[in-house]
Protein backbone atom coordinates (compact mmCIF):
# COMPACT_ATOMS: atom_id res chain seq x y z
CA UNK A 1 0.00 0.00 0.00
CA UNK A 2 1.36 3.70 -1.16
CA UNK A 3 1.37 5.82 1.80
CA UNK A 4 0.15 8.39 0.73
CA UNK A 5 -2.93 7.42 -0.75
CA UNK A 6 -4.50 6.02 2.22
CA UNK A 7 -6.96 8.60 4.59
CA UNK A 8 -8.51 8.00 8.20
CA UNK A 9 -11.81 9.43 8.91
CA UNK A 10 -12.58 9.99 12.44
CA UNK A 11 -15.55 11.20 14.89
CA UNK A 12 -17.67 8.69 13.25
CA UNK A 13 -20.53 6.36 14.44
CA UNK A 14 -19.23 3.08 12.40
CA UNK A 15 -22.73 1.02 12.85
CA UNK A 16 -24.79 4.48 11.79
CA UNK A 17 -21.61 5.41 9.19
CA UNK A 18 -21.61 1.77 7.12
CA UNK A 19 -24.88 1.91 6.49
CA UNK A 20 -24.48 4.52 3.90
CA UNK A 21 -20.64 4.24 3.37
CA UNK A 22 -20.36 3.36 -0.09
CA UNK A 23 -22.15 5.81 -1.42
CA UNK A 24 -20.15 8.48 0.57
CA UNK A 25 -16.68 7.80 -0.15
CA UNK A 26 -16.87 5.92 -3.26
CA UNK A 27 -18.15 9.19 -4.98
CA UNK A 28 -14.82 10.36 -4.48
CA UNK A 29 -12.85 7.44 -6.43
CA UNK A 30 -11.83 3.78 -6.27
CA UNK A 31 -11.15 2.26 -2.98
CA UNK A 32 -9.03 -0.26 -3.27
CA UNK A 33 -10.07 -1.66 0.53
CA UNK A 34 -10.94 -0.09 3.88
CA UNK A 35 -10.04 -1.13 7.60
CA UNK A 36 -12.38 -0.18 10.78
CA UNK A 37 -10.90 0.70 14.50
CA UNK A 38 -13.86 0.23 16.92
CA UNK A 39 -11.26 1.24 19.54
CA UNK A 40 -11.02 4.96 18.38
CA UNK A 41 -13.40 5.04 16.24
CA UNK A 42 -12.34 5.17 12.58
CA UNK A 43 -12.28 4.27 9.23
CA UNK A 44 -8.93 3.64 7.14
CA UNK A 45 -9.85 3.82 3.49
CA UNK A 46 -7.28 3.09 0.98
CA UNK A 47 -7.58 4.52 -2.54
CA UNK A 48 -6.57 3.52 -5.83
CA UNK A 49 -5.00 6.78 -6.56
CA UNK A 50 -3.62 10.06 -4.54
CA UNK A 51 -5.78 12.53 -6.63
CA UNK A 52 -8.64 10.52 -5.10
CA UNK A 53 -7.69 10.25 -1.82
CA UNK A 54 -7.05 14.17 -1.89
CA UNK A 55 -10.77 14.71 -3.20
CA UNK A 56 -12.29 12.41 -0.15
CA UNK A 57 -10.15 14.68 2.34
CA UNK A 58 -11.30 17.86 0.51
CA UNK A 59 -14.96 16.83 -0.13
CA UNK A 60 -15.37 13.91 2.64
CA UNK A 61 -15.67 16.28 5.51
CA UNK A 62 -19.25 16.42 6.26
CA UNK A 63 -21.77 13.15 6.94
CA UNK A 64 -25.24 15.01 7.35
CA UNK A 65 -24.99 16.90 10.62
CA UNK A 66 -21.91 15.74 11.37
CA UNK A 67 -17.94 17.44 10.69
CA UNK A 68 -15.56 14.39 10.17
CA UNK A 69 -11.73 14.29 10.99
CA UNK A 70 -10.15 13.56 7.95
CA UNK A 71 -6.22 12.89 8.12
CA UNK A 72 -3.74 11.48 5.78
CA UNK A 73 -2.98 7.75 7.21
CA UNK A 74 0.50 5.78 7.54
CA UNK A 75 0.52 2.63 8.22
CA UNK A 76 4.62 3.25 8.71
CA UNK A 77 6.11 3.34 12.13
CA UNK A 78 7.69 6.42 13.73
CA UNK A 79 11.18 6.55 12.99
CA UNK A 80 11.43 4.66 9.51
CA UNK A 81 11.89 5.32 6.26
CA UNK A 82 11.02 4.18 3.24
CA UNK A 83 13.32 1.73 1.36
CA UNK A 84 14.10 2.60 -2.31
CA UNK A 85 16.09 5.73 -2.61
Amino acid sequence: MDVNVAVRVSKLNLNLFFSRFPSIFQQFGELVDHVSDDAVPSLILNYKSRKEAEVALLKGRSFGDRLLSITWFTNQPLGTTRSGR
